[in-house]
């Protein structure tokens, strides 16, 4: 039977999380899908700490990413699209989780609406030395719109997000949309989902289900303090920036510009020189005033709504 659902896993040196990834997968109360985990070259013991998930369930397969294709997260991705057999996408990292109602309870909700529609849900965090995960009751992005591009405007007002594994999305919106962008090092997953959102005819959120980020298994925006990194987060949010404005007539959309602001501060001492180089594209960000009263207004917000 053809699998509805294929889940993506990148992975690079994660013999040690993988496992519970897998687990997790195996665990899913939906039972139609494959699970398509790309290697990225590693050279730890992978495949060996894996070989009872791919003996045991045919539905689980190995990719090698070929020697000719370009490294990195957003290509393997990429591999494992072209590969897919599902209708629908979950894409989840090597060492996060999902719940095991997620693929049935987003699928459900996902057949009820327009066929180019995407599924949220609540999502937690789970650090190294936390017994269980905190999972997020409640948050601004908690909600369904027929105007998918709102969502882009709750991140940036209310300084939120939502990790990649989160969404279900449908194959043909991704073809849609565009595939990943394998040129970007840091920050492609941003500038894929927002692609993905800005082209989405809907969202809908599902209350009932989450998935658990792993905390501390490398932090991408530490990852992006280099020379090269920076140059390629920059380089995604001005693709951000110009899909933003193509899909909606916004210029300077207030994801962009809050976005634009973080990370000047972050950079503004330690690479004077990038921000000097840069200046344009810094031009526009956020005033320290509308930050400060951003800042402010959410925390009385969420003082109320608890």
């Amino acid at each position: 039977m053809k699998p509805e659902i294929s889940v993506i896993i990148p992975t690079y040196n994660r013999a040690h999380t993988l496992p519970e990834t897998l687990q997790s997968v195996l665990d899913q109360s939906f039972v139609n899908w494959e699970c398509l985990i790309v290697d990225d070259g590693s050279s730890d013991d992978t495949r060996s700490a894996i070989s009872s998930f791919l003996l045991k369930d045919k539905r689980f397969v190995f990719i090698e990413r070929p020697a000719d294709k370009e490294k990195g997260a957003a290509a393997c991705r990429n591999i494992g699209l072209e590969a897919a057999k599902g209708k629908y996408i979950q894409f989840l990292d090597s060492d996060d989780l999902i719940a095991a109602n997620k693929l049935q309870s987003q699928l459900e909700a996902l057949k009820k609406i327009s066929a180019q529609s995407i599924a949220t849900c609540k999502w937690g965090r789970m650090k190294p030395r936390w017994n269980v995960p905190q999972i997020y009751k409640s948050l601004p992005s908690y909600n369904s719109t027929a105007r998918p591009e709102k969502l882009l405007t709750t991140f940036g007002k209310r300084f939120t997000y939502f990790p990649l594994h989160v969404y279900l999305i449908p194959l043909n919106l991704i073809r849609k949309a565009g595939v990943w962008n394998e040129t970007l090092s840091v920050n492609d997953d941003g500038e894929f989902i927002c692609r993905i959102i800005l082209n989405a005819s809907e969202i809908t959120f599902v209350q009932n289900t989450y998935v658990i980020y792993k905390q501390g298994a490398g932090n991408r925006l530490n990852g992006a303090l280099t020379t090269e990194g920076i140059k390629s987060y920059i380089e995604a949010w001005q693709l951000i920036e110009e899909n933003i404005f193509q899909n909606t007539g916004i210029e300077n959309h207030i994801l962009v510009r809050q976005a634009k602001h973080s990370f000047f501060e972050r950079i503004k001492t330690e690479f004077p020189e990038v921000v000097l180089k840069y200046k344009d594209f810094f031009a526009s960000k956020m005033t320290r005033k509308e930050y400060v009263y951003l800042k402010v207004r959410n925390r009385i917000i969420n003082e109320f709504s608890t």
